[in-house]
């Protein structure tokens, strides 16, 4: 009893992480159910292809802020650490109020170019809630990055458990709409964002020190950024194009197989939350040799877990469809099979990534997302044009399977090139 109490305790972060993500995954999953339930596949399919508009700004925060964060904060003392989140807090209310003049910008833009489009009425109900989602987002991190897993729990419950049963509400009594689907985004999100800044304490650094940190940020984020873009070449691009040739009804069926396959989300964004800061601490403590052996336990336990779920959605792909969604998008059980194994390269990335971060040579990250990149653009328009959705999803796995390729050899020779400066710096001392 007390062996089992020791080691709840000494993987409590690890038990709120997947804690946190069952439940932010579960809601995501639910959410989409809604909107694709009540909303119909047209009004989901344009949805999705608005709030793709917040993931691609969110992927640019992630790069600039969030991701140098988890990786740079859990190598400093407690005084440096302090200084430093309450630089990137600055760094992030400048983000949220670029998000939110961008999106308003870009709908608008679109709306007045493409009137027939009919989207100029989400201009502005999708740049709060898409600026105030991503800040939210920010917070969670910034708990785990100081390793407050309950708070960072606390404030996705009101963020997410709050999204749901507004949701539920709405759609269900009311009918609603993508407007109001935008609303209840902003005002929950909102109250986690309440949450959590009540429960943070900031320094006021010097001019210095935000130079400093600024400039320490900018030297991890300067390949992550334009990594963004290649990664979207990669991901997005493939439902851009999907929508541009085969239709909005089209991206819906894809955003709804991704859904089914949310569950792996919990393993994939729990990871995203606790392995990369993790990993930081265990190559400033160990070297190199502890974070690969880090990065390998961490690859076989979820390549475990997510070669097992996948194999269970793809066995039962028509009925789960059929259950989850109904008629309308029965009939796509082969679309979810092929996801099912987009999804286990798509793992991969995380375990590598974070091993790559921990180093802070993501200019390697951006080699492996560029090759993807030119891969997924020049094979994504024959794909389609042959075998119609289903090359849309033979596009998604032929760029995961580059991008961890790349990935593997990057981490793996870099290990063994810093192993081999070890032992010949030691050598040399000897003498």
């Amino acid at each position: 009893m007390a062996f089992l109490k020791e080691l709840l305790n000494k993987y409590s972060h690890v038990n709120w992480a997947l804690a946190d993500q069952a439940m932010v995954s579960g809601v995501n999953f639910l959410t989409g159910l809604l909107i694709a339930r009540f909303l119909g596949m047209q009004e989901f399919g344009v949805f999705t292809l608005l709030w793709m508009a917040v993931l691609f700004l969110n992927a640019l925060q992630m790069a600039a802020i969030s991701a140098p964060m988890m990786s740079i904060a859990p190598k400093l003392d407690s005084e440096q650490q302090a200084s430093y989140l309450s630089v990137v807090t600055m760094h992030q209310v400048v983000s949220l109020v670029a998000t939110a003049l961008i999106l308003y910008a870009a709908i608008t833009t679109a709306s007045e170019l493409k009137p027939e489009w009919e989207i100029g009425q989400y201009a502005l109900p999708l740049a709060i809630a898409g600026s105030l989602f991503q800040t939210q987002d920010f917070l969670r991190r910034f708990f785990f990055c100081r390793k407050e897993e309950r708070h960072a729990f606390v404030s996705d419950s009101l963020s997410y458990v709050g999204q749901l049963c507004a949701l539920v509400f709405l759609l269900v009594f009311f009918g609603g709409d993508i407007t109001g689907v935008f609303r209840v985004i902003a005002v929950t999100s909102l109250a986690g964002i309440v949450y959590a800044l009540c429960r943070i304490s900031l320094t006021r650094p010097t001019l210095q020190v935000v130079k400093s940190f600024t400039w320490r940020n900018w030297q991890y984020a300067c390949w992550s950024i334009p990594n963004v873009f290649v990664q979207w070449g990669a991901g997005q691009l493939v439902f851009i194009v999907t929508g541009a040739m085969l239709g909005a009804a089209s991206v819906g069926i894809l955003k709804a197989c991704q859904n089914i396959l949310a569950v792996s989300h919990v393993l994939f964004q729990a990871m995203e939350n606790f392995v990369p800061a993790a990993a930081s601490r265990v190559f400033a403590e160990s070297g190199i040799n502890g974070l690969k052996n880090y990065v390998t336990k961490v690859t076989i336990v979820g390549a475990t877990v997510t070669v097992l779920a996948a194999a269970i959605i793809g066995y039962f792909s028509g009925d789960i469809m059929l259950l989850v969604y109904g008629q309308e998008f029965s009939g796509y059980q082969q679309i979810l099979q092929v996801f099912s194994v987009v999804y286990i390269f798509m793992f991969f990335a995380f375990p590598l990534s974070s091993g790559i971060r921990a180093m802070e040579n993501t200019k390697a990250i951006f080699s492996a997302q560029l090759s993807a990149a030119l891969v997924v653009a020049g094979i994504v328009w024959p794909l389609i044009s042959q075998f119609s959705i289903y090359g849309s999803v033979l596009a998604l796995l032929s760029g995961y399977f580059i991008s961890d390729a790349v990935m593997a050899y990057v981490f793996y020779s870099e290990s063994k090139r810093r192993v081999s400066e070890f032992r010949i710096s030691g050598a040399l001392q000897i003498k």
